[in-house]
């Protein structure tokens, strides 16, 4: 706990100002218990003698504590408790970051030979029953209802740019991507984003844990997206100047997606990670030896 130095000034103090002291610093001592920061008491201290300095004896406070004194300006409990507050919520903020598994467990595939397709199943199969040890509610019917309402949540705060939405529903990794993604937008820039028809299927379970912490458990889902949407870009003039599909002839959406959730009490679906299909990989792959030769 915070000791302050002992107050060697308080001789020279008048007697009506050495009880407002003490008065205060009983005040900080009584806060201190409660984890609020130590520094605000030493500012309220320090206040006090700023009030005495201002009432005539400038001088000796210099001499004895320096011109920090002077320069210092009174805190009552109310800004001390008001910044503890603050401090507080942050430490809490901080605690309340919902963890990541650091890799994607064995990272789903379409095109397999039919044994490595039926041993994954089979995987799959075991992290189910599993997952219903932790998560009674789990079942295969309703995460596909789950997986279209994220779908559709992800591309929504993604267009309208919502950040804080997207850090609810999307794990560190995938939101990092994200926002590099919307502050490399041009200003004025807008989105607008139009689902239809979404549906999930699930491809993959898997259950894992944090590698330095076998308590921390995870469960990930591999879903295959399928439906079609809208999505138009438009500028600061209002012309379209992007997107893909249209009313008449909306996109075709086939994706694989990972949910991520930390198997605890207050744990939720994520999204972790879009999988790159080879059909978009043997693509990539072409466009870039095309731009070498």
């Amino acid at each position: 706990m915070f000791q302050p130095r002992p107050l060697r000034w308080a001789l020279a103090v008048p007697p009506i100002l050495r009880i407002t002291a003490k008065a205060q610093l009983q005040s900080c001592r009584s806060i201190t218990t409660k984890n609020i920061s130590t520094a605000g008491c030493a500012m309220q201290v320090r206040g006090v003698l700023t009030s005495f300095t201002r009432a005539g004896s400038s001088q000796s406070c210099m001499r004895r504590f320096g011109p920090t004194a002077l320069s210092l300006q009174p805190l009552t409990l109310q800004q001390i408790t008001r910044t503890a507050g603050v401090a507080q919520s942050r430490e809490l903020n901080s605690r309340s970051v919902v963890p990541e598994l650091g890799i994607t467990i064995d990272r789903y595939t379409t095109a397999e030979a039919y044994l490595r397709a039926w041993r994954r199943w089979c995987a799959s199969t075991l992290a189910v029953v599993t997952l219903r040890k932790v998560l009674p509610s789990f079942t295969v019917p309703l995460f596909k209802v789950e997986a279209a309402r994220l779908f559709g949540e992800v591309g929504a705060a993604l267009a309208a740019a919502d950040e804080r939405k997207l850090r609810q529903i999307t794990t560190p990794s995938c939101l990092q991507a994200m926002r590099a993604s919307l502050r490399a937008r041009p200003r004025g820039q807008r989105h607008s984003y139009r689902p239809r028809q979404i549906e999930a299927y699930i491809k993959q379970v898997r259950i894992g844990h944090n590698a330095s912490n076998r308590e921390m458990k995870f469960a990930q889902v591999t879903a295959h997206i399928r439906g079609q949407l809208v999505w138009e870009i438009t500028n600061a003039k209002g012309e379209i100047v992007g997107g893909v599909g249209s009313e008449e002839d909306p996109f075709t959406v086939d994706d694989y997606w990972v949910f991520e959730r930390y198997l605890a009490d207050d744990g939720a679906w994520r999204l972790k990670e879009r999988l790159e299909t080879k059909a978009e990989a043997s693509a990539l792959g072409d466009r870039g030896a095309r731009a070498a030769a």
